[in-house]
């Protein structure tokens, strides 16, 4: 009868999203006597694994869950199971694991008569396979296939991935206010909780991370502002709390409250290590370069840099700007021209372009400054930013060029 009580009060936390103690009674149920978890059980434990950064306990309970539901006969609920487990895998860089889940439940949902939604999350995986790989024209085919079966099927974790997919396709292809209305059409589903946990969570960095790329800090702010009151109603979680303490520390930089922001992403960086996903930290330590090279601390930027590489992410062009102040001149403009000379969509290319313009100015590189100043303003245009820090500085660069080139 205990055992009976623990499930019940673990599917009770559950849905009152206490992760903690939804995790520690799911977890601890079949060493005890008594009823067996059910399937639902080990998907239940599944989430709040994923949600406290338990990555390996996820995927166990994931097969748990998959197991169950087939020798149960269940397949559209097995299909779901492995659907995650596809998703989880890819998300921890298990491609080629994530990809035999995924082919897994592919086989067994054509077993499966008619059209049914569980199609949808199967071309969600594929979709973001496509665009963790840059295909974004792929990508954006599927996103609106995923879009259609989340309006057919009422289903808002499909209409929140697909609006939220064809938004960020679209600004990378230099449509920013249609995208941008996909993206806020994307938050309702987000605002009203009517989107999945694990789902929602991911929407949420996504959209923020857009508006970030667009530099809509109106947007930016008020999403983050949504999104820390969501983590902060869900005691102990851990995925997703250190992006939001990134977006967070980005708001503040761009505030010009720098002490507040460099305390911001140092809980981010932990946030990432604790919940056993290093690779996004090297976002949060380029950040901190950033910082600290706007500050004039150009040792602790360069440290700051140093550790963002050494998590995987390139910290320019602000590790050039770096160089630049400090005397290494030749070496800031090779990496600029390094940048300028590879292929990017619209929304990258103008993040680079305000540094690569400066660096090429102070090298005295004026008709390369200008041209690329020539093509930030016509990407400014282009975009159609209202109020955006694009814009501003896009105009301060442009007379300097202008000044330097009456010289």
């Amino acid at each position: 009868m205990g055992v009976v009580d623990d499930l019940a009060r673990a599917r009770e936390a559950y849905e009152r999203r206490d992760w903690v103690r939804a995790y520690d009674l799911l977890s601890g149920a079949e060493d005890t006597e008594g009823p067996a978890p059910t399937a639902h059980d080990f998907a239940q434990l599944a989430t709040a694994a994923y949600l406290l950064g338990r990555h390996n306990d996820c995927v166990q309970a994931l097969q748990r869950a998959y197991q169950g539901h087939l020798a149960a006969g269940r397949r559209l609920e097995a299909v779901r199971a492995g659907f995650w487990l596809a998703m989880v895998l890819l998300e921890a860089g298990e491609d080629a694991v994530s990809s035999g889940w995924a082919a897994r439940s592919q086989r067994l949902l054509d077993e499966v008569p008619g059209d049914v939604v569980e199609q949808g999350y199967l071309l969600t995986h594929t979709m973001m396979r496509r665009i963790f790989s840059g295909e974004l024209a792929p990508a954006l085919d599927l996103a609106l296939e995923v879009t259609s079966y989340g309006r057919r099927f009422n289903d808002p974790d499909l209409l929140a991935n697909g609006l939220n997919a064809q938004g960020r396709m679209l600004l990378y292809a230099g449509q920013v206010p249609e995208g941008l209305a996909l993206l806020d059409e994307a938050m309702i589903g987000l605002s009203t909780g009517e989107v999945s946990p694990l789902f929602a969570g991911q929407i949420y960095c996504s959209l923020i991370e857009a508006c970030q790329e667009v530099s809509d800090l109106g947007r930016m702010t008020q999403w983050t502002r949504a999104l820390t009151s969501w983590v902060d109603a869900q005691p102990g979680l851990i995925a997703f709390a250190g992006q939001c303490a990134v977006h967070r520390g980005q708001i503040m930089r761009m505030q010009g409250a720098y002490a507040d922001a460099l305390d911001e992403l140092a809980r981010a960086a932990e946030r990432y290590l604790a919940a056993g996903t290093p690779a996004p930290a090297g976002i949060a330590y380029a950040e901190c370069g950033e910082v600290r090279r706007i500050r004039g601390e150009l040792d602790a930027a360069d440290g700051a840099y140093e550790q963002a590489s050494s998590y995987g992410f390139e910290p320019q062009p602000g590790l050039a700007l770096l160089w630049l102040a400090r005397g290494r001149t030749t070496a800031a403009v090779n990496a600029v021209q390094r940048l300028l000379d590879e292929p990017r969509d619209p929304v990258h290319r103008s993040q680079l372009l305000p540094g690569a313009v400066e660096v090429l100015l102070e090298a005295g590189r004026v008709e390369a400054a200008a041209a690329a100043s020539d093509e930030l303003t016509a990407l400014a245009d282009a975009l159609d930013r209202k109020s955006t820090r694009l814009n501003s500085s896009h105009r301060c660069i442009s007379y300097a060029v202008f000044c330097l080139k009456k010289k």
